[in-house]
């Protein structure tokens, strides 16, 4: 390109370095940088930002924050994005003191947190435990009159559910709906999954109809936890009409959901119900897992095509193995 009179931009360099850290080239990348500085064509901070990520998407947040020195000495100053995703990977590789480090190094040079800044901050405090620390956050953010986002809330909502903080969580929900802040099915879902399965199945129906009830579709998932929350309350007929409203709603249904309504089929002794069910699963292209198959070959019935497709679609699953 530079042979035929074509010098290359920071446009040019960027789009190259972007597609060597994408190929986990980051050595060719560093080499392309220092190239870059010798002909005179500084690196921008979208290049820098490039890199920098790369580096903590390996856990190398350390060796990451060393270009910000490296960005300095080119002229270049650190953007809000840059900070970002240092505090993303410090929090990542469960280096939280860092991650508030890189913060105050922000704050302190003129760049306010944004939505991106909080919610980093969310769900690493979330992830290794902290809840009380990300409560904490939340509530100076809403002192300081900034507004969780949607994933924000279900970070937070999430976080608390993991706790084992149920009604906190509630409250959250509540305080998120009364916020404005329309919630998304996952939302919901975190809730809904620890009362699943901790057999807390009247509260879940009744969560479960508030979310509809406001308007908001449950996704493949809602469904998924739902079915088998019924299934184990011993609520089948329940999990059965969901099914069909799932099938309504346009959402095909795994075989998950299919293999815990038949379980539940034949162990409250409704075999032929369970046989229909397994009919439509395999005219969809779905397999019963183990448990399943096992169950239905042993009961006793005349449908000997079905039980042929069974053995037929277990030997396929065998020689795939």
């Amino acid at each position: 390109m530079a042979e035929k009179g074509c010098i290359p931009t920071v446009v040019t360099f960027g789009i190259l370095v972007d597609g060597l850290c994408k190929a986990n080239r980051l050595t060719d990348a560093f080499e392309l940088v220092e190239v870059m500085a010798e002909r005179g064509c500084f690196p921008n901070a979208l290049v820098f930002n490039g890199i920098m990520d790369a580096l903590c998407k390996e856990g190398r947040s350390a060796e990451a924050y060393g270009y910000i020195e490296t960005m300095r000495s080119m002229g270049v100053s650190p953007t809000i994005v840059t900070y970002n995703i240092l505090i993303d990977g410090f929090c990542k590789e469960e280096k939280l003191h860092r991650a508030l480090e890189i913060l105050q190094e922000m704050t302190g040079r003129g760049h306010e947190p944004n939505h991106v800044t909080y919610n980093t901050f969310l769900h690493g405090l979330c992830k290794y435990g902290k809840v009380d620390d990300a409560l904490a956050l939340f509530r100076a953010m809403t002192e300081k009159k900034i507004r969780l986002d949607v994933y924000g809330y279900t970070t937070l909502i999430d976080g608390l559910c993991q706790a084992g903080k149920l009604a906190e969580a509630y409250s959250l929900l509540d305080e998120m709906e009364n916020s404005g802040c329309v919630p998304k099915p996952g939302c919901y879902n975190a809730i809904l999954s620890w009362l699943c399965k901790g057999s807390r199945i009247n509260e879940a129906h009744k969560l479960f109809k508030r979310m509809t009830g406001s308007g908001i579709l449950p996704d493949w998932l809602t469904f998924g936890m739902m079915v088998f929350g019924y299934c184990r309350g011993h609520r089948i007929d329940d999990a059965l009409l969901l099914l069909q409203q799932m099938k309504s709603a346009g959402l095909a249904p795994r075989e998950v959901i299919y293999n815990t309504l038949i379980d539940a089929l034949n162990r409250a002794g409704r075999v032929s119900e369970a046989y229909r069910l397994l009919q439509e699963m395999i005219s969809r292209g779905l397999s019963p897992n183990s448990r399943t198959y096992a169950l239905m070959r042993k009961q006793q019935t005349d449908d000997s095509n079905l039980v042929v497709e069974l053995d037929y679609r277990k030997e396929c699953e065998f020689l795939r193995a």
